[in-house]
């Protein structure tokens, strides 16, 4: 009677065991997340939304905003970021254009050193 009693507790332990450690591999595979989304805590809830998705409370009420607003404002961002890099590189230009012009000038008062950098 005693053996069947140990050989019992030994099995529940291992299945026991083997039901928590199942347990956290499902929690795991469960937080896998997306490329390009986030999970966001919105009151005891996790919600899972595209990344820069903007979450309003109003009263006790959680928003998301919908998919037409959070296109619209991530299009305007990217037309702002264009903008702005369209900008850079025309004074990036503009700064070439005037070393060309100082290099020009420099060559063109030294006609030595121009022969003497090709040697």
């Amino acid at each position: 009677m005693k053996k069947i009693n140990l050989f019992l507790l030994i099995v529940i332990l291992i299945f026991s065991n083997t039901f928590i450690m199942a347990q956290e591999d499902k929690e795991k595979e469960e937080k896998k997340v997306p490329q390009g989304m986030e999970i966001m805590q919105a009151g005891n809830a996790e919600l899972l939304v595209p990344k820069g998705m903007k979450i309003q409370k109003k009263g006790d009420l959680t928003v998301l905003e919908t998919s037409e607003e959070y296109v619209a404002r991530r299009l305007f961002d990217m037309d702002e970021r264009l903008a702005k890099i369209e900008a850079e590189q025309k004074a990036l230009q503009e700064k070439i254009e005037q070393l060309n012009k100082t290099l020009s000038e420099i060559q063109k008062s030294n006609p030595n050193s121009n022969e003497k950098g090709n040697e």
